[in-house]
């Protein structure tokens, strides 16, 4: 028990799910567009296979991920339609693939980033 009211964490993180994503949270911020992609599939790759509450975990890593990797892109005139094709092909292997594993999910990354 910690003493602290459930009003008290919930005033700060709304949900479960922006919970569970504030703790796993790496304090990164990074700038460039493959530390980014990089950062977001570590991360994903902790709810591989996961079920329930993960939509709400995946939108509060996703959103701040997904604004830092247009500013990132931002020189380019479709960089959020690029932002959300290399994020949207990362969640697409998490979701499809409940085998796979952190390793596999930083190659993809990699892959990523290569052809960005």
């Amino acid at each position: 028990r910690t003493g602290i009211a459930k009003t008290t964490i919930y005033r700060r993180w709304p949900t479960k799910g922006t919970l569970v994503a504030a703790a796993m949270e790496t304090g990164s911020e990074a700038t460039d567009a493959a530390s980014i992609v990089r950062e977001t599939a570590a991360l994903l790759a902790l709810l591989a296979g996961a079920e329930g509450d993960s939509i709400e975990v995946l939108r509060a890593i996703l959103a701040p991920r997904r604004e830092r990797l247009r500013a990132a892109l931002a020189p380019r005139a479709d960089a959020a339609l690029h932002a959300d094709m290399l994020l949207g092909a990362l969640v697409t292997e998490v979701v499809v693939d409940a085998s796979l594993t952190p390793a596999r999910l930083a190659e993809i990354a990699s892959e990523i980033v290569e052809r960005a």
